[in-house]
């Protein structure tokens, strides 16, 4: 099988992403068209500190999967009800639809995001 892709099998090690801090928590992308290894998705570390929220927004050119491993969320999203996510629990967001979440733990909540797209497009909501 061939391949039109220059790009190569890779592992990122674990810390390797550059991390990006807010306020409200931080976002460390290991894969991805900014990072440049890959051209169909976006995979990456987020945080949301206790207590706090990340801003409402959209993605208007992909699909969102979250992956919560620690603490608890309470996610909000244009096309339903607050949900309450825990450890193991994952959300999927369609493109274009705008979306929150607030950590609602005493511990910040630690999620894996994956993206249908190499380069989100982030617009606030």
């Amino acid at each position: 099988m061939t391949s039109e892709s220059k790009l190569k099998t890779c592992v990122v090690p674990a810390g390797a992403a550059d991390v990006k801090a807010f306020e409200w928590g931080s976002t460390a992308w290991s894969v991805g068209g900014e990072v440049g290894n890959s051209e169909s998705m976006t995979l990456g570390d987020v945080v949301i500190k206790a207590g706090c929220a990340n801003g409402h927004h959209a993605h208007g050119n992909c699909d969102e999967l979250l992956y919560l491993i620690a603490g608890r969320l309470e996610h909000y999203a244009d096309d339903v009800d607050p949900m309450a996510m825990g450890p193991g629990d994952v959300i999927f967001i369609p493109a274009g639809v705008a979306h929150h979440a607030r950590c609602t733990s005493d511990v910040e909540a630690r999620m894996v995001v994956v993206y249908s797209s190499p380069r989100r497009e982030i617009a606030s909501a």
